[in-house]
């Protein structure tokens, strides 16, 4: 294209000079030929075309002057001034048209840069938000962290207590541990957690509340608690004005129920987790005590262990020797129970010793300790009780077990006990020899024909 454009131009100025040669009046034609470069040159932008247009158009000029045609010179020149002129509005047209596209493009740089500035602080709200919930997280991995380092409920209890108050925000929040006894719900124990201590009663309408979880099983959540409370027939003071009940589940029954009155509401998911964290940390605690109670307790009858009987025995010993207080020992055994057992099948002996071991715990004081020492035999230490206080013990058991109907082949039966007793420090003061004094009365009451009790004595058995 700038080849061709380059040839006409050529062609304009060597026709202007052979019509200058030939005739005076083609001097007009040639002269508006002469200018026809200069126009051209507003349609070119690269600098050489432009400087050979600017040329060709010097070189019309300088041939015309040579040739002494002045008068035609004027009209050449008003020519180039139009033509210059031309060329300046056309370099106006386009600097404007550059002006503009320059400011839309800088309007665009700038909306651009906002866009860039708006998007770099939502990364740094999104950063800030990411990084406040990862310190939630580890927060709450903290406090995990401490409560699984403790076995006992005192211990994570007194934790919980003090995260929930550091924590969150709220009037009044309590832990209430429940039973459901023949499909009836009993509240056993309720903690107050702002003072980290068991209190004697739950609230007028926390059995409510309770009812309402165990038949949603699911958390009741209140964010508006008195217009909320209305779909649950659950009626609560003025002063509560939202409320969250969270069950705890241990062997998949609810055991223990978390209620947090007027606690923020963005709170409440938070608070939620840290329940969830602290009921798997129940979980833990249950199952370390149901172990210790198996290591320590018949899983028959409930009653302690042999060992760990005499470990508890010897320093209940020690405490009333030094006081000077009286402890007795009773030495049980039940009367033909071999006979029983073969005759009904043990499935109805255990019965047998179940029933007869709550007759023992029944009739024995809390600081009293009770064992299976063997078999179908049961030691029982009785702090601070004369022989003869023992002995008022051991007939009130055995007179209950006499009269007591045991279920075999469908049919009631009986059983009895015979019973010795011994008391440290009149018979001993060594464990094992105080237990074998009762054993020895205890011989001598099944010699005296059993179901009686005989109390231990160096010069005669006291029946």
């Amino acid at each position: 294209m700038y080849f061709i454009v380059i040839f006409l131009l050529s062609l304009v100025f060597f026709s202007e000079v052979i019509m200058l040669s030939s005739s005076n009046n083609q001097v007009y034609i040639c002269s508006g030929l002469s200018i026809l470069p200069l126009i051209l040159a507003v349609y070119f932008t690269k600098k050489i075309f432009s400087y050979i247009v600017f040329a060709l158009s010097i070189i019309s000029a300088v041939i015309i002057f040579v040739l002494g045609i002045e008068n035609y010179l004027a009209l050449f020149l008003g020519l180039c001034f139009t033509a210059t002129f031309i060329i300046a509005l056309e370099n106006k047209k386009r600097f404007t048209k550059n002006k503009i596209n320059f400011n839309n493009e800088i309007k665009k740089k700038k909306k651009a840069i906002i866009c860039c500035k708006e998007d770099n602080n939502k990364s740094e709200e999104h950063i800030s938000e990411v990084s406040q919930q990862s310190q939630e997280i580890e927060n709450l991995y903290e406090i995990t962290k401490r409560m699984s380092a403790y076995l006992r409920f005192e211990d994570i209890f007194r934790i919980l207590c003090s995260e929930l108050k550091n924590t969150f925000e709220f009037d009044d929040c309590r832990l209430i541990h429940i039973n459901r006894i023949k499909g009836e719900v009993h509240l056993e124990e309720v903690y107050d957690i702002p003072i980290e201590s068991r209190i004697k009663d739950a609230k007028s309408y926390d059995y409510k509340i309770i009812q309402i979880i165990y038949e949603k099983s699911l958390s009741l959540s209140l964010p508006q608690a008195q217009k909320d409370a209305e779909e649950y027939g659950l009626i609560l003071p003025l002063k509560v004005e939202s409320l969250l009940a969270i069950p705890i589940y241990i062997d998949e029954y609810i055991r223990s129920v978390v209620i947090v009155e007027n606690m923020n509401l963005e709170s409440f998911e938070k608070f939620s987790i840290v329940i969830g964290q602290f009921g798997l940390e129940m979980r833990k605690v249950r199952l370390y005590e149901l172990v210790e109670k198996l290591a320590i307790t018949d899983g028959l009858t409930g009653l302690l262990l042999k060992r760990h009987f005499l470990i508890s025995f010897e320093k209940e010993m020690e405490r009333l020797v030094t006081n000077k207080i009286e402890i007795s020992v009773l030495m049980l055994d039940i009367d033909h129970f071999k006979k029983f057992n073969d005759r009904f099948g043990h499935l109805v002996g255990d019965g047998v010793l179940i029933k007869i071991s709550d007759i023992i715990r029944n009739n024995t004081r809390e600081i009293d300790l009770i064992c299976r020492y063997g078999g179908e035999e049961f030691c029982l230490a009785l702090p601070e009780t004369s022989k003869e206080g023992a002995y008022a013990v051991a007939e009130r058991i055995r007179e209950q077990i006499e009269r007591e109907n045991f279920m075999a082949e469908g049919k009631f039966t009986r059983a009895s006990i015979s019973i010795g007793v011994a008391t440290c420090p009149d018979d001993s003061n060594e464990i094992l020899d105080l237990i074998d004094k009762a054993d020895q009365a205890l011989y001598k009451a099944k010699a005296s024909g059993r179901n009686n009790t005989c109390i231990f004595d160096n010069k005669r058995q006291i029946g």
